[in-house]
């Protein structure tokens, strides 16, 4: 089975959970603490958790049986897996495969996503540099980057 497949099996199981519910993504994500986008993505396999604890709350709210969570659990580590090997080609030694940008060459590939959550307020952030290799690490002689909360982007921080 091919890596879009895993991951497409998972998000389906997703689906067929929330559509026993009468809950839009909206209340769903607003009850699991997490961005409506976020949880629309991870139902139409456009994305995959890296922790399976949100996965967990999703399928009690949407009423799934203890073999059906089980299959989650099992999917999900599959799509985890699927995301985690190399997509026909070696990456860059700078930018792990899972972080390689959406330029043309590079179909179906995204930057990750962080959700975050402050005083009441959450949202996603997409980790990028415009498609630009970078590190989250502050190796000496490296450039360091931070956030620009205010707008919206990654810069290189000068030390």
């Amino acid at each position: 089975m091919s890596a879009q497949d895993e991951v497409t099996e998972f998000a389906a199981l997703l689906r067929e959970l929330k559509g026993r519910t009468d809950r839009s993504y909206g209340r769903l994500a607003r009850r699991l603490g997490m961005n409506t986008s976020t949880l629309h993505r991870y139902c139409a396999g456009d994305a995959v958790p890296v922790d399976f604890a949100p996965l967990e709350r999703f399928a009690a709210l949407c009423g799934a049986t203890p073999e059906e969570r089980l299959d989650l659990h099992r999917l999900w580590l599959r799509a985890v897996e699927a995301r985690r090997r190399p997509r026909g080609g070696a990456a860059s030694p700078q930018v792990p495969d899972s972080t390689a940008s959406d330029a043309p060459g590079e179909a179906g590939r995204r930057p990750p996503e962080l959700d975050w959550s402050s005083q009441g307020r959450t949202g996603t952030v997409r980790i990028d540099d415009r498609g630009r290799p970078f590190r989250t690490s502050a190796l000496e002689g490296l450039p360091h980057y931070e956030y620009d909360t205010l707008n919206r982007s990654w810069r290189a921080r000068n030390n």
